[in-house]
């Protein structure tokens, strides 16, 4: 267990390298409107499975605002909160709290930051896979698997997951374990093939929280940046982050339409982040900024249970009254072990057109929100998967359900 020293934290006053915090003022269907978000990298994730051992080979490193998330909990911090300033948790004793190092660590896969702007996706990734795992793999070995929107409500990034196959003939004892200079300290973890799908039904979650990105690679706010310097197995290191929300995610499936029911809205980080990879002069394609999503909410109202939240949601974005008693949770994941560490809790829901209230849906309209309610058939799934190929933007939260419907509810139909 590594150990943590001088774990302390403050608002960020200087200029970051890797997160700047901006707010967009915008007009839509003739309502000013605000957000505010985080401009953050992109990113590439690598599934790798090595035939030799038969496993996935997984990366285990500490996340310093995991670490801290689990330190404003411990403190009492309420769920609902980000509106506190950012500061280093203090326990009854009247000393900075502290607590294992393992509650800081989380599950990943190899990935990293597109930092290089002379490289291509694959060049990168198959460095940052020699720089964390120790494997020598030339870039036209990976796969791509898919592409999603990551954060959608925060930072609009894009995840990029590629798939390779590796021996141990491939394998540079001499490398791995991450990049010093940036204080990297990573944890080569071989998961068996056989277990993985305990990562798909494992609630609570494994002891390492798992980052969003492992689960859909192996089976197919309002925030405050932060200043976290921290001493870390004798190396002194500086992360930047973002506190934000915690949410609850819905997938819910009509019975009766023998679909399942998407929302559809526009996100003005996505939006943003798109627009920059617009030429000047061509105009923005149809759908410019929207993605495809689970029903969601933040967790901002203290007197609710998160089921009550979740079954507010359900009824204000898609129009759907239930009981919170009828909420299976099936997952809870990290939704960005690098930038927030917000907590994300996914329900399953079952309805039936009789659930539906016609008067309801479509959002919160103090909250400025203007959603479409869409339905997805079950028989046409295999397609929803590969939108993110085309213009439609698919968040990451929703490809993970999707998987878990196809594989735990989907047979049975």
């Amino acid at each position: 267990m590594a150990l943590i020293e001088n774990f302390e934290v403050s608002a960020l006053t200087e200029k970051s390298r890797f997160v700047a915090p901006f707010r967009i003022h915008y007009r839509k269907n003739g309502v000013n409107r605000t957000w505010d978000g985080v401009k953050a990298h992109d990113g590439v994730s690598i599934l790798i499975y090595n035939r030799d051992r038969k496993s996935f080979v997984f990366v285990k490193q500490f996340r310093p605002v995991v670490y801290y998330a689990n330190l404003r909990i411990r403190e009492g911090e309420n769920a609902a909160s980000v509106a506190s300033a950012p500061h280093t948790p203090i326990g009854s004793d009247g000393k900075p709290i502290v607590l294992p190092s393992s509650l800081g660590e989380t599950l990943e896969l190899c990935a990293g930051i597109i930092d290089k702007a002379d490289k291509s996706l694959e060049e990168i990734a198959s460095i940052e896979l020699y720089e964390e795992c120790g494997y020598r793999v030339d870039p036209s070995r990976l796969r791509k698997i898919t592409t999603v929107s990551a954060s959608v409500g925060l930072s609009g990034s894009v995840a990029t997951v590629f798939y390779t196959e590796v021996g141990n003939s491939d394998l540079d004892p001499s490398a791995g374990g991450g990049n010093p200079d940036e204080g990297e300290v990573i944890e080569v973890v071989y998961w068996p093939v056989t277990s993985t799908t305990f990562f798909l039904i494992s609630n609570p979650p494994p002891a390492s929280p798992l980052n969003l990105s492992i689960f859909y690679a192996i089976v197919n706010g309002i925030g405050f940046e932060l200043f976290i310097p921290s001493r870390y197995n004798g190396i002194n290191r500086t992360v930047d982050g973002v506190k934000s929300h915690s949410d609850v995610s819905i997938l819910i499936y009509n019975q009766d339409r023998k679909s399942l029911v998407l929302v559809k809205q526009l996100r003005p980080v996505v939006y943003y982040v798109q627009l920059q990879n617009i030429s000047n002069g061509d105009n923005p394609p149809e759908d410019f900024g929207y993605t495809l999503e689970l029903c969601a909410g933040i967790v901002d109202k203290p007197d609710l249970s998160l089921e009550e939240i979740a079954a507010a949601e359900v009824h204000e974005e898609c129009g759907y009254r239930v009981d919170p008693s009828r909420l299976n949770k099936f997952s809870t994941v990290i939704t960005n072990e690098r930038l927030t560490a917000a907590s994300g809790c996914i329900y399953y829901l079952e309805v039936g057109d009789n659930d539906l209230d016609s008067a309801a849906g479509g959002g919160n309209a103090d909250d400025g929100e203007c959603i479409e309610v869409v339905y997805w058939p079950i028989d046409r799934i295999d397609e929803l998967l590969t939108l993110t190929e085309t213009k439609t933007h698919v968040s990451d939260i929703t490809v993970l359900a999707v998987l878990w419907f196809q594989l735990h509810i989907l047979p049975s139909l």
